[in-house]
């Protein structure tokens, strides 16, 4: 038997698997619930039983290398045995082996043999095993294809009625990739005499393609999350091409663009020295989806120019409006470029996410600098014209560090980490940047809660400059941003300031020690107050108020039944009567007891006490004596019948 080997990998949700864009035709039988929906359930099965096989061959693979290289190994350990016994030989024995017959194969050793027969026995129970699991894809396979011939006639047939082309079209797309057919020609003899031949085709169904795009994509699409429009709606371009959250098409096929070729860019990277013909598919697959994308967005900018530039042209709304008409023109350059716009997108969409909105004209200047210097530099001229400076004025380079200025308050956002609240201190850099990092020697960071609690943090200039990372120009990349300290804190609310310490000597960015001794203290930071929430104390008062409040609903319902037990005693005799309250008040009395159970839990959790526990609690003690004279009732009327 094989030895034991390591457990496959595992297998996506079955969320992860009804998300899966080429599964979107098929919604209707995999939402609302894909735990439920057949289709996802065999598709999850098949993924098993495939990832079983590709571990098995994987063994086998690296068994049978280890097999060559023990037996190149020690056949080469043989040779160099024979050849230094040749050497310590005789002359006369050297003569004899000059005309002896071509030399045998070096025998191997006893060990080694011993080895070899193992290794090759487990080879051989390996593939067995693997055999026997390729045998139970197959049933997989064909199973799941059947569903998905099943739910294919069931959903075109609905779209037929409702005459929809396009989405007829998407289906057929889809289920050709799932259930692709190869036609395989085969040349058998004819029985006629003279020795002829004739070729057979047979369509044969590829379920492996299928298997590999589930088994590929998941883990692409689980690491990453499609971008949301809000922040692609506040970038200057996509302002100046009059795009709104009214008319979201063009920002949303920018979006779908940028998320296929993220996954298509992270796909190639994964399957880069893969040849396998499925695996492979799939790539050409996901770069076919980015190109008809890519060529969408393309028409969409066409379209939308073409529509918006005849209202906006200036001889329509005269000359005071050419500037915005020449933006409009500006943005449609872009958009119309291909790389120009991607990269365009993805970088203001980190700068938005990282850094924030305040900082996205400051991007979007320093990306027109790098990507279109002629539009910055017409830019630049028109701005130094517009301050009555005149054409010919000299530039100015930036000013130089502002010692007197106030720094800005501190940077303070919070995350979980390993179930953990964890808090993240970070100062911003003063302007101009290049001269903050040359000359910042230290930044300390005061906090104090208002339960008298102190922190502080130091950072010093060796910490600050190992940070710094470089381009592929060996050019330094400064954040705006210096995270001085990443720590939990207990809740409450909380007041912070930062002050900075300067070198004035310092002229080296990338240089790790200070250049001088001498030190220039900045004006304090702004002060800041942030609130520090127990969200796990939280979600347990959350939890005790939502059981305090079933608890009064249930206490409301038991008081009404309890009153009318009480009211109703002249109908006891009546036998129907008593088995249908019987019935009733049973159902409220066990609800009441699981509610009051509940709420206690909640309080032994929370630390938090509730009135209705101990007034519930009464009821239920005043609740089951009834329920007692109610259960002899039933008994004596069951004992009559």
């Amino acid at each position: 038997m094989p030895k034991t080997i390591s457990a496959p990998p595992a297998v996506p949700s079955a969320v992860e698997i009804a998300n899966l864009p080429l599964l979107a035709p098929f919604r209707s039988v995999t939402f609302p619930n894909p735990e439920s929906s057949p289709l996802i359930q065999s598709l999850l099965a098949e993924q098993e039983v495939a990832n079983v096989v590709q571990l098995y061959q994987n063994r086998e693979d690296t068994l049978r290398d280890e097999l060559v290289k023990l037996i190149n190994d020690a056949e080469k350990a043989e040779k160099e045995k024979a050849k230094e016994a040749a050497a310590s030989s005789s002359a006369a024995a050297k003569n004899n082996n000059k005309v002896a017959k071509k030399k045998d194969k070096p025998k191997l050793s006893a060990q080694v043999q011993k080895k070899i027969k193992d290794i090759e026995s487990e080879i051989k129970d390996t593939d067995k095993l693997c055999t026997q699991y390729k045998q139970e894809l197959i049933v997989y396979t064909q199973h799941t294809r059947g569903i998905f011939q099943s739910a294919y006639t069931k959903i075109a047939l609905k779209l037929e009625v409702q005459n929809n082309s396009k989405a007829i079209e998407a289906l057929e797309e889809s289920f050709s990739f799932f259930c692709p057919r190869q036609t395989i020609a085969t040349v058998v003899s004819v029985n006629d005499g003279y020795g002829s031949t004739q070729q057979q085709h047979q369509d044969v169904w590829d379920d492996s393609q299928r298997v590999a795009y589930v088994r590929e994509m998941c883990p692409v699409m689980r690491a990453h999350v499609r971008p949301l429009s809000v922040g692609l709606f506040s970038l200057p371009y996509i302002k100046k091409f009059h795009c709104t959250p009214d008319t979201p098409v063009i920002v949303e096929a920018l979006l779908d663009e940028l998320y296929q070729k993220t996954i298509t860019e992270e796909l190639k990277s994964r399957l880069k020295d893969v040849t396998e013909d499925a695996r492979l598919k799939v790539l050409r697959h996901c770069e076919e989806v980015l190109e008809k994308k890519t060529e969408l967005t393309t028409e969409l900018v066409r379209k939308h120019y073409r529509k918006k530039s005849i209202r906006l042209h200036p001889d329509r709304n005269g000359e005071e409006n050419r500037p915005i008409f020449e933006e409009f023109t500006d943005a449609r350059d872009v958009f119309s470029d291909v790389h120009l716009r991607q990269v365009y997108v993805t970088q203001m969409l980190e700068v938005f996410s990282k850094i924030g909105p305040d900082h996205i004209e400051i991007a979007h200047e320093a990306w027109n600098k790098k990507h279109r210097p002629d539009v910055a530099e017409q830019a630049f001229t028109k701005q130094r014209n517009a301050k009555g400076k005149g054409k010919d004025a000299p530039l100015q380079l930036e000013g130089v560090l502002d010692l007197s200025q106030t720094p800005r308050g501190v940077m303070v956002t919070n995350y979980r980490r390993n179930n953990s609240d964890i808090v993240k201190i970070a100062v911003y850099a003063l302007q101009p940047k290049y001269e903050f990092y040359s000359k910042i020697k230290s930044i300390r960071v005061e906090m104090k809660s208002t339960t008298n609690e102190k922190r502080s943090f130091l950072l010093k200039r060796r910490d600050i400059i190992a940070r710094i990372q470089l381009d592929c120009h060996r050019q330094a990349m400064l954040e705006p941003l210096v995270t001085v300290a990443e720590t939990s804190l207990n809740p409450g609310l909380w007041e912070i300031v930062a002050y900075i310490q300067l070198d004035p000597m310092g002229t080296d960015i990338m240089n790790p020690n200070n250049a001088s001794g001498e030190s220039v203290s900045m004006k304090p930071s702004a002060l800041m107050m942030f609130d520090v929430v127990d969200r796990v104390h939280e979600k347990l008062v959350n939890h005790f108020e939502t059981a305090e409040g079933r608890c009064k609903q249930v206490y409301a319902e038991l008081s009404s039944v309890v009153h009318k037990l009480r009211s109703n005693s002249s109908a006891q005799n009546n036998s129907l009567s008593v088995l249908e309250r019987y019935g009733t008040y049973h159902n409220v009395l066990v609800r009441a007891r699981q509610k009051y159970n509940n709420l206690e839990m909640m309080m032994e959790q929370s630390g938090l006490k509730s009135d209705i526990y101990s007034r519930l609690g009464d009821l239920l003690h005043e609740s089951r004596q009834l329920f007692s004279e109610m259960q002899n009732s039933v008994n004596a009327i069951a004992r009559k019948k």
